[in-house]
């Protein structure tokens, strides 16, 4: 017979509490009374175990739930440039097919095979990336104007927005493929949101003690201060000049790819007078 004052119902009654609000603890000891009281508590050390590794279990599968979205999402994000690049080749193609021009035609098939091909490299680049801690993903010496300037030849960037670098731009130690996401997606963003006949973007640096702090400026609307951090949260939807397929993919993408690597990214600016998106490189690495 159980005894109302057994000190083993208050922890079964403690136990079943925690259990409810998903608060999972050791197993409760057994008694060697081997009574009804014992054999509940042995079924609720079971219970115990088989709740706590399903719900980690399902936080794991949230995680890479969550992971495979935003790289989804990301993924088709960084592609838009090079499908519109190519896009707007095959029009001028077309032209050059209709109007007999030889010359022209032969350019037009060069520059879609390079562009295919480079998109093809950057697919690449993306699922190597995704697939890999920071710490395991190459860290290269990168010539920045040079990268620049390989990303504005892949996208014709020349088509939306003149870009201007202030040299010398450093070299810097990093992973390639990341930094070329980085510097994509902020000219994206300057491009999307720019109010100007003329999309202007300006890249400088300034050399800290253990950083370089890059410095991406644009002429464009510029952003209000309660929003200069939300801006580099994930389906934000800012500004009324927001367009209908904008998620916010883009500075959030940025943000999490510097932080996995330790940097900062952050946005000065004032209403009417552009932004500048800044963010670190570290000088070693």
């Amino acid at each position: 017979m159980v005894k109302n004052d057994d000190p083993r119902l208050t922890q079964i009654l403690d136990m079943i509490g925690k259990i409810a609000a998903l608060e999972f603890q050791g197993q409760l000891p057994t008694s060697k009374h081997n009574d009804v009281v014992d054999a509940i508590i042995l079924g609720l050390n079971m219970l115990n175990e088989e709740l706590q590794a399903n719900v980690v279990e399902k936080s794991k599968l949230s995680h890479i739930n969550e992971k495979l979205e935003k790289f989804a999402l990301t993924t088709a994000h960084d592609l838009k440039s090079p499908i519109n690049s190519i896009t707007g080749l095959l029009t001028l193609l077309d032209y050059s097919l209709k109007s007999g021009n030889k010359t022209e035609t032969a350019q037009y098939v060069t520059m879609l095979k390079s562009t295919t091909e480079k998109m093809k490299e950057l697919v690449v680049n993306i699922l190597n990336y995704s697939r890999h801690s920071p710490e395991d993903l190459n860290i290269e010496l990168i010539d920045m104007a040079s990268t620049i300037r390989q990303i504005t030849s892949i996208d014709r960037t020349d088509r939306f927005a003149h870009i201007r670098l202030q040299e010398p731009l450093p070299t810097v130690q990093f992973n390639p493929p990341a930094l070329i996401q980085v510097f994509r997606n902020i000219f994206s963003n300057a491009i999307k949101y720019s109010d100007k006949e003329t999309c202007e973007i300006t890249i400088s640096s300034l050399e800290k003690d253990n950083h370089f702090e890059i410095r991406v400026a644009d002429n464009g609307p510029g952003i209000e201060p309660e929003n200069q951090q939300k801006i580099f949260e994930l389906f934000n939807r800012i500004g009324p000049a927001v367009e209908a397929d904008s998620h916010g993919v883009g500075l959030a993408s940025i943000k999490s790819i510097l932080a996995s690597f330790r940097e900062k990214i952050w946005v000065e600016s004032f209403p009417g007078n552009g932004a500048i998106f800044c963010f670190t490189l570290s000088k070693q690495r």
